[in-house]
């Protein structure tokens, strides 16, 4: 606070004079303010001059003159921003919802799938470069939502699953692959039927066959090096007239854990687009199975919105979100 000092005397020309007027005092910073203040920092106040004021009151001119004024200001504290929480990623199922029901037949389309396993192909499936940069934001917040942007699958699951390869689903797997769709998160995030019928694995490979015949369905089996079951990947809907469908894929109970859905998922991709000429792929995702949404970000598709309470089998309602991948996204 400014104390004030002595009153100017008027001049012979009716001014105040600064240089007749003595500088006021300037109050010392207070003892609570000198104690905020630690040893050897900078203390919280500066003082400079201020420079003359002038006004005309009633006619005539008031100089006020200059005097040292005192800033205060509290020192900048430094909060850091609260570290990301930690995504637990549990790979205990990496399934995805696929049909059961039998495909109408499309008599007009004008491609039918070849039946052949998927080839290598020279163009690697990854994200495009708008989703690199927007999964590289930092969080700001001490809630962080869930990562649904894509993500590079290469190198991240280097030589785990090099050696799975995919076959079109044929009698010799129906034993093995009716097993497996008893594993009960493949009855809770698929829709297969819940029980699985016995006879479930060889209905599903007769309605495969009546859809590779018209091309509208296709079904694959992952096998190892050993050639033993490890997964499946499958195409359930097939428009080739709009060139756009739905895939599928899920992994065998003692096969999760290895990069096995992402291998399955990224040979799927492959072959929809190189062989199959297709401009978009969609996956549907329960909300509640985290290691499926994991392997859609690393195959680099992209989370494209939720279904709230969608119907997904015998009545039992989910969240599920939509995923999408595009012929002309970058790699």
């Amino acid at each position: 606070m400014l104390s004030p000092g002595p009153t100017a005397a008027p001049s012979s020309n009716g001014t105040i004079d600064a240089k007749s007027a003595e500088v006021p005092n300037v109050a010392p910073p207070s003892e609570e303010m000198k104690r905020t203040v630690c040893c050897a920092q900078q203390p919280p106040w500066t003082t400079t001059i201020r420079a003359p004021l002038r006004s005309k009151t009633n006619g005539r001119e008031v100089v006020a003159p200059a005097a040292p004024v005192s800033t205060f200001s509290l020192p900048a504290v430094h909060v850091p921003a609260p570290a990301a929480s930690l995504q637990k990623c549990t790979l205990a199922v990496v399934v995805v919802g696929f049909s059961s029901h039998t495909a109408t037949a499309d008599p007009s389309a004008r491609a039918m799938t070849s039946g052949r396993p998927p080839t290598v192909a020279s163009r690697v499936i990854g994200p495009s470069t708008a989703a690199r940069a927007a999964g590289a934001a930092s969080a700001s917040r001490s809630t962080v939502a869930p990562n649904l942007t894509p993500t590079p699958w290469h190198g991240r699951f280097a030589g785990v699953a090099a050696d799975v390869r995919l076959e079109p689903l044929a009698e010799q797997h129906l034993d093995a692959v009716q097993a497996v769709l008893r594993d009960p998160d493949v009855e809770r995030f698929t829709r297969v039927p819940v029980p699985v019928p016995d006879d479930f694995a060889r209905t599903w490979l007769e309605r495969c066959e009546a859809g590779r015949a018209d091309g509208t369905r296709e079904i694959f089996v992952g096998l190892d090096g050993a050639g033993t079951l490890v997964g499946m990947a499958m195409a359930p809907k097939i428009d080739h007239e709009g060139r756009e469908g739905e895939l599928g894929y899920l992994v065998a109970p003692e096969a999760r854990g290895r990069g096995i859905g992402t291998e399955l998922l990224r040979q799927l991709t492959r072959w929809w687009f190189d062989e199959l000429d297709m401009l978009r792929a969609e996956l549907i995702i329960d909300v509640a199975n985290p290691a499926s949404l994991a392997v859609a970000r690393h195959c680099g598709y992209f989370h494209e919105g939720t279904l709230r309470s969608t119907h997904h089998k015998g009545g039992i309602r989910i969240d599920a979100t939509i995923w999408s991948r595009l012929a002309g996204d970058e790699t």
